[in-house]
């Protein structure tokens, strides 16, 4: 009788050692789908919430906008960002002084998909596919598509700029 509840025990045991070893493992594979995506995310929407004079079009995202100070470059560059060779997410810049750089944020980044919030003519905002240079965009979606069998994962990115968003004056908002 003790043999077999003893057995009945470690069989529980066992069982519920198998249940949280699939779930650590688990959420390490949730990790790592993030990991790499997630600092690019947060660089992105630091970016493109302080940015100015966008233009751009599906593919390709162009403003204005400070770098982070890490970088070691103060004042405004000219920014770009879309898929380079071999499938890079790169961001590219450059300054009035002649200086210009590149990094790669993501390898095999697969495709980039921009779409712009703007004032239609009606009042009402749409998604375009382009920018508009006489009508900013109100946020700006950036989603990336990664190549079949990549198990990254990219939420959709969405971000109102700065200058889109009213600005309070005298406990009103002014357009």
């Amino acid at each position: 009788m003790v043999l077999s509840l003893f057995g009945l025990v470690v069989l529980a045991l066992t069982a519920g050692l198998r249940f949280g070893m699939r779930g650590w493992s688990a959420q390490e594979a949730h990790m790592a789908r993030y990991a790499e995506t997630e600092p690019v995310q947060h660089l992105l929407r630091q970016l493109i919430a302080e940015g100015r004079d966008f233009g751009g079009r599906a593919d390709r995202l162009d403003f204005r906008a400070a770098l982070p100070e890490v970088l070691g470059i103060k004042g405004l560059s000219e920014i770009s960002l879309a898929i380079g060779e071999e499938g890079r997410l790169v961001l590219s810049w450059k300054r009035r002084e002649g200086e210009q750089g590149a990094v790669d944020l993501l390898k095999r980044a697969g495709r980039l998909d921009l779409a712009y919030a703007a004032s239609a003519s009606d009042g009402e905002v749409r998604w375009q596919d382009a920018v508009d240079p006489a009508n900013p965009p109100r946020l700006i979606r950036m989603r990336l598509i990664f190549p079949p069998g990549d198990r990254r994962h990219w939420p959709d990115l969405v971000v109102a700029p700065r200058l889109s968003l009213p600005q309070i004056k005298g406990g009103q908002a002014q357009r």
